[in-house]
Formats: C-alpha cells, sequence, structure tokens
C-alpha cells in the first residue's frame, strides 16, 4: 500500500463456497491482507466440528499461509511470519444447538466470534428476516452473559431488530456488527438504524461497513453501487459514531469462486433481502459487490478513494483494521 504506515488489513467477513473453506489464490496470498473472520459452516455440533477440521487440515500446509488467530499476540506474530490469521467465525449459532457447553467446547477449538442469530431464528433469538419479531430467548440471555464470561466476541450482522436491542442492553462487554450497511442509506432488513448504530458506540463497538451490493445498493438508477455509493454509507456511519467505530467487511471469499449456487438460494430464501436488487440490477455475480471495492485486492482503491473523501492517514489505518483490533483485545482471552 503506498504512504501508507502500520496498517493491519482486517476484513470482518469472508464467506466460503458451499460452507467449504479449500484456502487463498495466489493473489490474495500477496494481498495486503492480514486477517478476516472466517465463516464456518455447520447446522450441528458435528457439522461444525467438521467444518472446523476443514481448516485445520489446511493450517497444516505452510504453504496456504494461514493460521487461526487464538490470542491478540497471534495477530502480530503471524504477519511477521508471512501468514495471514484466520478468525473463526459461525455466522449461524446453529452449531451450539441448545447447550451452553457446547460454545465452551467451540472456544477451546478456536472460535473466537459467534453471531447470535442470522437470517432466520434460532434458540438464541430472532433472525432479521425471520423471527424479527422476537428477541432473545431466555437461552439466548444466557449466552449473552457466558460469551462475555469467556471472551466469545459477539456479533449482530444478521440478527433481527429485537435481538440487537436485547444484546446491545445487556452486554458488559463490546460486540461487533461485522457486516452490514446503513439503513438510513438503503432500507433493506439486513440494514442497521442510526439508532443502532449510537447505542453500538455506547457499548465500545464496531461496525463493518460491507461493499456487498443488494445490501449497499441504494436504488441508483437500477445500476450496481459503486465505491462512491459504498463510501457514503462508511462517510453516514463515520459522522454519526466517530472514525473510532467503523470498520469494513467484503462478505466476500478468497478464491474468485462466483457463488452461482448462493445467488440462486437467496433469491428463493431471503427474497425481503436480494429480491429488490435482483429484480431491478440482476444475478450477475460480477455485479455483487460495489464496483471499484470487492474487497482486500482492491484496497488500494479504498485507501485512494477514503483520501480523497477528507479521510486522514491515520483514520484509514483505523477503519481498515485498528478498530476491529482493539474491541478483540478488550473482548479476548
Amino acid at each position: 500500500m503506498r504512504k501508507l504506515k502500520n496498517a493491519f488489513v482486517l476484513d470482518a467477513c469472508i464467506w466460503p463456497e458451499s460452507g467449504r473453506f479449500t484456502g487463498m489464490s495466489q493473489d490474495y496470498k500477496d494481498s495486503a491482507l492480514d486477517a478476516c473472520f472466517l465463516t464456518l459452516d455447520g447446522d450441528s455440533f458435528r457439522t461444525g466440528v467438521e467444518s472446523l477440521g476443514t481448516v485445520s487440515l489446511l493450517t497444516q500446509n505452510p504453504k496456504e499461509k494461514i493460521r487461526v488467530a487464538r490470542t491478540f499476540g497471534d495477530f502480530e506474530k503471524n504477519k511477521k511470519d508471512g501468514f495471514k490469521s484466520l478468525i473463526l467465525y459461525f455466522q449461524d449459532p446453529a452449531p451450539l444447538e441448545n447447550k451452553p457447553n457446547i460454545a465452551a467446547a467451540f472456544y477451546e477449538m478456536g472460535v473466537r466470534v459467534i453471531q447470535m442469530s442470522y437470517n432466520k431464528g434460532g434458540f438464541i433469538g430472532g433472525g432479521c428476516v425471520e423471527g424479527a419479531g422476537y428477541g432473545l430467548t431466555d437461552f439466548g440471555k444466557n449466552m449473552v452473559k457466558q460469551f462475555n464470561e469467556m471472551g466469545m466476541l459477539i456479533d449482530l450482522s444478521h440478527c433481527g431488530p429485537k435481538v440487537v436491542d436485547d444484546v446491545l442492553s445487556i452486554t458488559q462487554k463490546p460486540v461487533t456488527i461485522g457486516h452490514t450497511c446503513c439503513k438510513a442509506l438503503a432500507d433493506n432488513p439486513r440494514n442497521k438504524t442510526d439508532e443502532q448504530l449510537k447505542r453500538l458506540k455506547e457499548v465500545g463497538g464496531v461496525v463493518g461497513i460491507t461493499p456487498w451490493a443488494p445490501i449497499c445498493w441504494k436504488r441508483k438508477e437500477n445500476v450496481p453501487p459503486t465505491i462512491e455509493d459504498y463510501l457514503d454509507h462508511v462517510c453516514h456511519a463515520v459522522e454519526l459514531i466517530g472514525i473510532d467505530h467503523v470498520g469494513f467487511a467484503s462478505d466476500n471469499n478468497l478464491d474468485h469462486n462466483q457463488d452461482l449456487s448462493g445467488i440462486s438460494s437467496q433469491g428463493s430464501l431471503y427474497d425481503a433481502v436480494v429480491g429488490g436488487y435482483n429484480k431491478n440490477v440482476g444475478t450477475n455475480p460480477n455485479e455483487r459487490h460495489a464496483i471499484g471495492f470487492t474487497g482486500a485486492l482492491d484496497i488500494q482503491n479504498l485507501i485512494d478513494a477514503m483520501r480523497r473523501r477528507g479521510f486522514s492517514d491515520d483514520e484509514i489505518v483505523k477503519f481498515l483494521g485498528g478498530n476491529f483490533l482493539r474491541v478483540i483485545k478488550e473482548v479476548w482471552k
């Protein structure tokens, strides 16, 4: 990265095609990316462990240049050694089933971030698409306390509004809304309101703004969003809650997979999230992220665009990863 010192690039949402991570393509290995929240698959304890096992096998191959980050100190060590850090992350908490002890087991296996619900709700609370009318269950409230105590970072990206409110009311540690956009600019059930973002700041958390097109899109002339549309969301969040509480998440992969099956299934499962975009713009996989910023490979584009918007280099360093590192340092044990 040109003339930007001390930057640690942390992408708060990476997903593998069909839930199976197979590693990074060479250009991602050579990129500015230092760490990422890596989505693990699973709808039960068994399948969650299988997903973990797949990642574990990959990390044993030094050519893959990846290591799991279990402590804050691992980030610096891994970067110094030339490895990317993987932060193991369940977007869907289904592998916890309804057993509190399973969360402790996953923590021992290296999982460090768990989202409280996905688009559809579950044992913990409601999702942003289905179950939006209910908040944390009694089990969910107990899990917030347990996560705080064990050092598990809580994420709220896909959660229903009542779950977001409930968690922000009872958590004793900072939390993240790792990949979302601003509802004030794009009215989508996946996006968060100004009030929710303000409450996130109150608990010391961080929001990751994503260039994922269906929620970044502002219905502008029925064309895909650009990096400038993306930065409108970033600037709105920064003006609202300050640069110390905003970061980025590509909601993309590390191997150029076009996710054709995912695009198709999203349309049938989550029409409220992607339907408007699909009907007005389309399902071209090359238009699934803001034009000009799709993730780690476009970091220099992002830096240049942020500078044009008036961000200082110190502010950009915070945005690229410094703010997420702060929260991780405070929450992890």
